[in-house]
């Protein structure tokens, strides 16, 4: 197994951005339908560095959410969304990715809430896992599932203590060249949080174990010649995550966030995947005079691996990621607006063969049921 197969590959958790919204159970319930389709280029389909192969896309991405209406303490929701990605030029490249999140939430006391949370998704895509790997897009087919509960108080008005955890498991597609990178694991997280009107801050920090069931963990002296001891034990990942975020308005029409994180990875058997992580982001968000809104975000990512070295041989092995984007949204009424984004990728790294730059520029119709 290469050091590329050997990472933990959390493939839903790059789409969902947290638990869904909450409504308290009754006969009513609410609904809405998204629907977004574009049209745009990418420059570099493949993510090459000498390479680049540039194609027209079509792209559809729908959302649905249902809510229960307020009642007394019972809430459920449901949320799904998806994408299909078709290149003109490279049919091969098509990426597909639908996942379906279920939420409830039991309120025991108006201060102590009770909550699971059951995630599911299948991945077909070239992409960055999450250890920054790009896997071949053929390979790079997956079912992602986690369950979690969590425990929650409120001691004040505005603010929230959470304590969770639960499973995740994820089948990863094999073929005739790629080993089983089935893996399957648990994780424990504190969580506190602040509001005062607009503005929320809030810190979580998590423990997750990842058990790779049929990968071997890589020898630190042999992974760059993909030659593995047959005695190695089978992968096993700790990790230790700290976040924070912070978000509100700045001036009436000016709305900002910022999210930073610190991850620790630690691969025990003799830490050919162990890395030190540091990721930034931070989002403006501008109302144009009621015309539309210009949405900016920007994001960076460092990683060191302890073990692994860079061409020299005399350094640790380093890779950075950036991400550009800026979309201009125009509702022209209560349920059709108009996008207009472009979005940068580049990865580098001290290994030569690892960079590359991607570019995105699209144009899509949004239409809300």
């Amino acid at each position: 197994m290469s050091g590329r197969a050997g990472t933990a590959i959390a493939l839903g958790a790059l789409f969902i951005a947290g638990p869904p919204l909450f409504a308290e159970i009754s006969w009513a319930s609410n609904a809405a339908v998204s629907v977004v389709t574009a049209t745009g280029t990418d420059n570099n389909v493949f993510l090459s560095k000498n390479d680049p192969r540039s194609s027209t896309f079509l792209q559809t991405t729908f959302k649905a959410i249902w809510e229960t209406d307020p009642a007394r303490a019972q809430r459920l929701s449901w949320t799904t969304h998806g994408l299909y990605k078709h290149y003109l030029r490279f049919g091969e490249a098509d990426k597909v990715f639908a996942d379906s999140i279920i939420a409830y939430r039991y309120a025991a006391t108006p201060s102590l809430l009770l909550g699971l949370i059951e995630s599911a998704s299948y991945t077909r895509l070239q992409l960055l896992d999450t250890e920054g790997n790009t896997m071949p897009r053929d390979r790079f087919s997956a079912y992602a599932n986690e369950i979690r509960g969590y425990l929650q108080t409120l001691p004040a008005r505005g603010s929230r203590l959470t304590l969770g955890g639960g499973v995740r498991r994820t089948d990863v597609r094999e073929t005739a060249t790629l080993l089983s990178l089935y893996h399957q694991g648990y994780f424990t997280t504190f969580e506190a949080g602040i509001q005062r009107g607009s503005t929320a801050a809030g810190l979580m920090y998590e423990y997750a174990v990842t058990h790779y069931d049929e990968s071997q963990a890589n020898d630190r002296n042999t992974s760059r010649t993909l030659t593995l001891q047959p005695t190695n034990p089978l992968l096993t990942l700790i990790q230790h995550t700290v976040r924070a975020r912070l978000g509100g308005p700045l001036i009436r029409w000016i709305g900002a966030s910022g999210e930073g994180q610190m991850r620790w990875t630690i691969d025990p058997f003799e830490g050919d995947l162990t890395y030190r992580q540091l990721d930034g982001k931070t989002q403006w968000d501008v109302a144009l005079w009621r015309f539309a809104t210009w949405s900016n975000a920007a994001s960076y990512r460092t990683r060191i691996y302890a073990e692994r070295v860079s061409d020299s041989g005399d350094s640790d092995r380093r890779e950075r990621f950036l991400t550009l984007t800026s979309l201009l949204r125009r509702p022209w009424t209560q349920h059709v607006s108009s996008t207009l984004q472009y979005q940068i990728n580049r990865k580098s790294s001290n290994l030569t063969i690892d960079q590359f730059t991607l570019q995105t520029f699209s144009l899509g119709l949004e239409v809300i049921f």
